[in-house]
C-alpha cells in the first residue's frame, strides 16, 4: 500500500516534459515559493510535501487537472492510503476511487456526519452556482439579437438568486474577493 505522495515526482516530471518545459521554466509558471531546485526535488522523491496552493500552481501551469498530479491515476487499482497509518486504523481505497472521491464523485464516507453533509452541499451549490452565472452571461447578450427573450432571463436570474440565498445560507462568501 502507498501514500498518495508517493509518485509525485515522477508524475511531476512526466507532465512537465509533455509539455515541453524545463524544471526553471515550470518553476517560474507556477511561483508559490517553487524554484527549479525545488521542482528537482519533487522530481527525484526527494520532497513529497507540497503544499496545496504548490500543487494547485503546477497543475494550472502544466494545464493539467491537479488530481493528475495528488493521486496515482496511471496505477488505477493500486491501494492508496489516504487516512490513518499502515499498521493501525486507516483508510485505504484503489486509486481510482480516491482520485473520484478528490473530484466530488462518488464516494460518501457517511451520511449521518454533519461535516460531509454541509461540505457536499456547498460543493453542489457552488457548481450550480457557477453554471447559473454561466447561463444568465448566456441569456444576457442575446437579448438584443432577440435569440433570447425576457422570459428566459427572468428564469436565469431568479435561479441565480435561489442559489445565491442557498450558498448564503450555507456560510458560503459570495462577496469576497
Amino acid at each position: 500500500m502507498t501514500r498518495p505522495s508517493e509518485g509525485l515526482g515522477k508524475r511531476l516530471a512526466t507532465y512537465r516534459r509533455l509539455a515541453g518545459l524545463s524544471a526553471r521554466e515550470l518553476a517560474e509558471a507556477a511561483g508559490s515559493g517553487l524554484t527549479r531546485g525545488v521542482i528537482a526535488n519533487i522530481e527525484s522523491g526527494r520532497k513529497t510535501d507540497i503544499t496545496v496552493d504548490q500543487l494547485i500552481a503546477l497543475a494550472a501551469s502544466l494545464r493539467i487537472n491537479p488530481v493528475a498530479l495528488a493521486v496515482p491515476i496511471e496505477t488505477p487499482n493500486r491501494v492508496v492510503t489516504i487516512a490513518g497509518e499502515e499498521d493501525g486504523p486507516r483508510v485505504a481505497l484503489p486509486a481510482s476511487v480516491v482520485m473520484d472521491w478528490f473530484q466530488g464523485v462518488g464516494l460518501r464516507f457517511d451520511d449521518e456526519n454533519v461535516a460531509t453533509n454541509m461540505a457536499e452541499e456547498r460543493v453542489r451549490q457552488v457548481r450550480d452556482y457557477r453554471r447559473a452565472l454561466d447561463r444568465v452571461a448566456w441569456v444576457e447578450p442575446r437579448l438584443a439579437d432577440g435569440v433570447a427573450d425576457a422570459d428566459m432571463m427572468r428564469e436565469a436570474t431568479l435561479e441565480l438568486d435561489y442559489i445565491e440565498r442557498t450558498l448564503r445560507q450555507l456560510g458560503v462568501e459570495l462577496d469576497a474577493e
